[in-house]
């Protein structure tokens, strides 16, 4: 009976040895890719700042062809149990605040229950990604869901970052169209094909769209 004991227990340490072993070249190899660079990570995925997001499945960490690079980003939806909570998206931007491990990830301390899954998805023009940092599920409260809840705040600061850029790019954009359109109209004002009070009406109608 010891006998078996003892080949079980060096099989599990053998286990966590070749588990631990493997995770550090899965790390190693992310860090060759992006040395320094800033990231958090999921169950299946390493998420880091590289002139943009970047998400870097895990098994695939020291192949940059199989890295995703995110554009686009249309939602950023929180999920906690299998329900879904959207606060935000390229046209609110900036008025609202998703405030993750506070008041949305934030549970009743006095009735813990096991979370199932909790993450982010992330919803681009092509694709959605779903990522997981909870993996097999964790108790409300707990260290590792503490942990978990630290990272999506981290990894929704990261993305929220980058959508609010891409939305003052596009206004910027249209800003200068916008410009551009009220150059042409005081041209035609000035070889007489606008009168004074088209010019001014057409001008204030632009103007209105900033």
């Amino acid at each position: 009976m010891f006998y078996i004991l003892f080949i079980i227990l060096g099989i599990t340490i053998l286990g966590y040895v070749l588990l631990d072993n493997f995770q550090s070249k899965i790390k190693n190899n992310f860090t060759r890719v992006y040395p320094g660079k800033v990231y958090t990570e999921s169950i299946f995925y390493y998420i880091v700042e590289d002139d943009g997001v970047i998400l870097v499945p895990k098994l695939s960490s020291g192949d940059k062809s199989k890295h995703i690079k995110l554009s686009n980003i249309n939602d950023i939806r929180f999920f906690k149990d299998g329900k879904e909570k959207s606060n935000t998206d390229k046209a609110v931007v900036g008025a609202v605040t998703f405030g993750v491990p506070g008041a949305i990830i934030g549970s009743n301390m006095k009735t813990k229950k096991i979370i199932k899954d909790m993450g982010i998805k992330i919803y681009t023009d092509k694709e959605v990604y779903s990522l997981d940092f909870v993996g097999n599920g964790c108790e409300e409260g707990r260290a590792v869901y503490r942990r978990a809840a630290a990272r999506i705040d981290f990894t929704y600061n990261m993305l929220l970052k980058y959508i609010k850029k891409d939305k003052d790019n596009i206004e910027h954009k249209e800003i200068i169209d916008i410009t551009g359109q009220i150059e042409k109209l005081a041209d035609l004002k000035a070889k007489g094909i606008l009168t004074e009070e088209e010019f001014q009406n057409k001008k204030t109608e632009l103007l209105e769209r900033i």
